[in-house]
């Protein structure tokens, strides 16, 4: 009798040692909890999707928000792409995807951004981005007075002149001691944001490499 038990006990040992190594091997094969399966999906076509500042529904149901449409320039197709922490041919990290969004979100004429991977095959898929623009332009009135002198003017600035996300300003102000004065200026904050966005992708690779280990 005792031998019997003996037997079972050690079987249900056994049983329990090989359910262990068996749950141990599904987590580290397909990651479970803290453990990260490691993609092996390579990236094929990257697409950005540029929207405007109202969506096609409704610019047509509002015909203010379809002039403000017309009127803008969609951000173009390399200032989006400045933007991106992966290319085609890089094995997918979803962390640098999360981090990419981040970066085009940060943009002030950039409303919104999404990224969707699209499968094409096993090993393949491709990545699509998706943003919605801000409305930039922002006209300005100038009125002061004081000291028997007066300013009457007007301004306007644009963040993403031309879609090309540079900032141009202009303004007129006439001054009735000294006239009519008129200036203009453009800056590139993507000159700023070029060293920045480096900065980022290396903070990103390091977060993915930690996750990853």
């Amino acid at each position: 009798m005792r031998r019997s038990e003996n037997h079972d006990r050690f079987h249900t040992r056994d049983r329990t040692r090989s359910a262990l190594i068996l749950a141990l091997g599904i987590t580290i094969l397909f990651g479970v909890g803290d453990v990260a399966f490691a993609s092996t999906e390579i990236i094929g076509e990257i697409r950005i999707v540029r929207g405007n500042v109202f969506t096609e529904s409704e610019a047509n149901q509002n015909r203010a928000f379809h002039t403000a449409n017309v009127m803008h320039v969609t951000t173009r197709d390399h200032v989006i792409r400045g933007r991106l922490l992966f290319s085609e041919g890089e094995v997918v990290d979803n962390e640098l995807l999360l981090a990419t969004e981040r970066a085009i979100r940060e943009l002030e004429f950039v409303n919104e951004a999404r990224i969707r991977v699209i499968r094409v095959d096993d090993r393949t898929v491709d990545i699509e981005v998706h943003t919605d623009d801000a409305w930039t332009l922002v006209p300005g009135i100038v009125f002061e007075s004081g000291g028997g002198i007066t300013e009457v003017g007007a301004t306007a600035a644009d963040t993403n002149f031309a879609g090309f996300g540079k900032k141009l300003w202009v303004e007129g102000i006439h001054n009735t001691d000294e006239g009519t004065k008129y200036a203009a200026g453009y800056t590139d904050p993507q000159v700023w944001l070029l060293y920045t966005s480096y900065a980022a992708t290396i903070i990103a690779v390091a977060i993915a490499l930690f996750a990853h280990f």
